[in-house]
């Protein structure tokens, strides 16, 4: 339930989130969210902010108090983003569009979700009607050429893409698009142009680069494409098309030393490349075997998987979760360890190594592990919970409240956190209150099997 005397002051922020926060043509998102599943070139991952949650708080009341206003799904939807639920985020953008079909922005915050899952059609036909809707709308424009490019339609990119030029000259994301349509077409000079023009605008730009390098090979200008390739290298170490690219323009300078050197390290990439694949196959198939219940064959698949890549941290976090559901405590907590030394920004491995320290005792080591999973993604609702979990047990019993209130804000229709503000509520006020029942009754409401989180003596007393 929302709690409106903690949020009205904050209603503000909602309609200032009505207009999105904007960086190079394309409106910023947050961590593991949009920009995360993005290979768009110019998006950078915003940080999150305490005020952030307290949007969401506000943009649900505004939502429940005013359930036909497009602005409001509007505000919700971009509040959501903001922390991490793109899901959340396309319902709320697809109720404001279904509310008000000349919202501009609501198609296109929808079709930005979509277009980031790959769902080209919706994506096009959204970004479609944000056009309709604002003729002068360029990152609609923009990001509709760049659908159309992607499901073939060159001619029809060409058209969005130059129109968005026309309105904006310098928006770099349409020249470089302009870029690749040119390239696909077969037109390298108009597609060096586009490129070239779009890193006067946008720098430092490794993808532009890239595609530069890719033009300049098939130009023969090796030099070109070789010094191309080794600024992409210089900042992506592990691009293996760059390596390949530079290889194949150093066989054309006369230097057999250099290319044979570049050669072995783009073997080498590719190497890595193929056995983080063979990884990735070998975990989730490990994955799969497990929740079959075929444990043994699911302990040989992630053993399999992290002999391929060693540092591969999603197969050591999920072979931790699965020992630890074997009762392998200590091993648990060693492979979430070594997920954390693989990839040291893993909310959910910090979460859950807290999770293990809180249930073998160890509160104050499990707090600075919940702490540094908020730190990574601050709308992180689980991590919310189980923080609010281990401040109680410490006696921050305030902060506690906090904690346990914002992870009902990120997640209204989960089950657990309604449960545990009840539990904590009945625990502060020594008896089965008003609102320790009012809490507890919403999460049975939600899901009637967490009836399992609540000790029988008030199970007992619930109606």
């Amino acid at each position: 339930m929302i709690r409106s005397h903690r949020i009205t002051r904050f209603f503000v922020i909602a309609i200032a989130l009505f207009f999105p926060r904007f960086e190079n043509g394309r409106p910023l998102s947050p961590p593991l969210a949009i920009a995360q599943e993005s290979d768009r070139p110019g998006v950078q991952a915003a940080p999150f902010h305490s005020e952030d949650i307290q949007a969401v708080a506000a943009a649900r009341l505004a939502v429940r108090d005013h359930p036909a206003s497009a602005q409001a799904f509007l505000a919700l939807g971009t509040a959501l983003i903001r922390v991490g639920d793109n899901d959340g985020a396309l319902q709320a953008f697809e109720r404001a569009a279904s509310l008000d079909a000349s919202d501009a922005q609501a198609w296109y915050l929808k079709g930005l979700i979509e277009a980031r899952k790959n769902m080209w059609a919706p994506a096009s036909r959204d970004f479609s009607q944000a056009v309709m809707a604002r003729p002068a709308f360029v990152e609609a424009r923009i990001e509709l050429g760049d659908m159309l490019r992607r499901r073939g339609d060159f001619n029809g990119a060409a058209s969005e893409l130059n129109r968005a030029i026309e309105l904006k000259p310098e928006a770099p994301l349409a020249l470089y698009d302009l870029g690749l349509v040119r390239l696909a077409q077969g037109n390298l000079a108009e597609a060096e142009e586009g490129f070239r023009r779009a890193m006067v605008f946008l720098s430092p730009f490794p993808q532009g680069e890239q595609s530069l390098g890719d033009v300049l090979l098939l130009r023969r200008d090796y030099a070109g494409a070789a010094s191309c390739y080794r600024q992409v290298l210089a900042r992506q170490a592990e691009n293996l098309e760059a390596a390949n690219g530079l290889a194949v323009a150093l066989s054309h300078l006369g230097d057999p030393t250099l290319a044979a050197e570049a050669s072995k390290a783009a073997q080498t990439l590719a190497v890595q490349k193929l056995q983080r694949q063979r990884a990735e196959i070998d975990n989730a198939r490990a994955l799969d075997l497990w929740h079959a219940g075929q444990n043994a064959e699911a302990l040989a698949a992630f053993s399999r998987s992290l002999a391929d890549d060693p540092d591969f941290a999603d197969a050591h976090y999920h072979l931790g979760c699965f020992l630890w559901q074997q009762a392998d405590e200590s091993g648990a907590i060693r492979q979430y360890r070594a997920a954390l030394a693989a990839r040291p920004r893993y909310p959910e491995a910090f979460n859950t190594l807290g999770e293990a320290f809180l249930t073998l005792g160890q509160t104050d080591r499990a707090v600075q592990a919940f702490r540094e999973a908020l730190n990574l993604r601050l709308g992180f609702a689980p991590a919310h919970l189980n923080l609010g979990k281990a401040l109680e047990k410490l006696g921050s019993s305030q902060e506690a409240l906090e904690q346990l209130e914002e992870a009902i804000v990120l997640a209204p229709q989960t089950a657990a956190p309604h449960i545990e503000l009840g539990l904590f509520f009945a625990r502060s006020d020594g008896t089965l209150s008003p609102r320790a029942r009012t809490e507890i009754n919403e999460g049975l409401r939600i899901d009637p099997s967490s009836r399992t989180m609540i000790p029988e003596g008030l199970l007992d007393r619930l109606p």
